[in-house]
Order: structure tokens, then C-alpha cells, then sequence
């Protein structure tokens, strides 16, 4: 194995560690953000009451019923929430982004970006299609 090719490791001392619940997910990030996470979290749960929360295997927040039916990772400057259905949900108001085969996303950068029309039906959907869904038809795992 060349130098180029080597994994690089942390220092001693220095490993993150995976986060194991939502609220530790965001503790490494800027206040604002983590507000908005939060502000997140309460529109999904006022909008699917019966969905629950946790943290998947490669660290990401998810919000669950069935199985998971969205995500989200903070950015920089901004939450992209994300459907693993996304491609099967109704966006009149065109709010999803993304090219991938499966999974679309919707940028939320302000409080006021989660009273945009069209966003609370995008989870609303996405957790009737999990329902729906039967378990062998689900090609991601979020």
C-alpha cells in the first residue's frame, strides 16, 4: 500500500465516535443550525405524531415508521431533508431536488423555509408511502 493509498487515522484521542441519538447528532454544529434541526424534528413529528427517531447506521438522523421514510443532514449553511422515496412523491410545488434513482431533497436554509407551501404534504406523503410500501419493494435503507 502506497502513502496516497493509506487510510488516514485520527490522533490518539481524537476519534469520533458515533453519535446514538438525534440530539447528539447535532451537538458538533453552529447553534443556528441546530436550531433549525430542531425546528425541523417538531414540523415532522406535528405532521406524522406516531413516527419515531433515530440515528441509522452511517450516523444519519431518520424519522421511521414502517421503515424509514425520510432523513437529514446538516450542510454548511443549510438542513437538506431527504425522502428515500423521494422520486415517488407528489411535488406541485416543486421542492425536490436531486438526480439519483431514488432520493430526492428538499434544502431548508430559514425557520421560514419550513412553512414553505408544499413541504408539510411532502412528509405527509412520504409517510404514506411507507406504509404503503411493501418491505421487499424498498431499495434504500435510510
Amino acid at each position: 500500500m502506497t502513502n496516497a493509498t493509506r487510510k488516514k487515522s485520527s490522533p490518539p484521542g481524537k476519534a469520533k465516535t458515533k453519535a446514538q441519538t438525534v440530539d447528539e447528532s447535532l451537538k458538533d454544529h453552529p447553534a443556528r443550525l441546530q436550531a433549525l434541526a430542531q425546528d425541523l424534528r417538531r414540523l415532522v413529528k406535528k405532521q406524522v405524531p406516531e413516527s419515531s427517531e433515530s440515528v441509522n447506521s452511517w450516523g444519519i438522523p431518520t424519522f421511521s415508521l414502517v421503515g424509514s421514510f425520510a432523513f437529514f443532514l446538516i450542510a454548511k449553511a443549510h438542513l437538506s431533508l431527504g425522502f428515500a422515496l423521494g422520486t415517488s412523491l407528489k411535488d406541485p410545488h416543486h421542492l425536490l431536488e436531486g438526480t439519483g434513482k431514488n432520493l430526492r431533497h428538499v434544502k431548508i436554509r430559514t425557520p421560514e423555509d419550513l412553512s414553505q407551501p408544499g413541504l408539510a404534504e411532502l412528509i405527509i406523503d412520504a409517510a404514506r408511502l411507507d406504509r404503503e410500501t411493501p418491505p421487499e419493494m424498498r431499495r434504500s435503507r435510510m
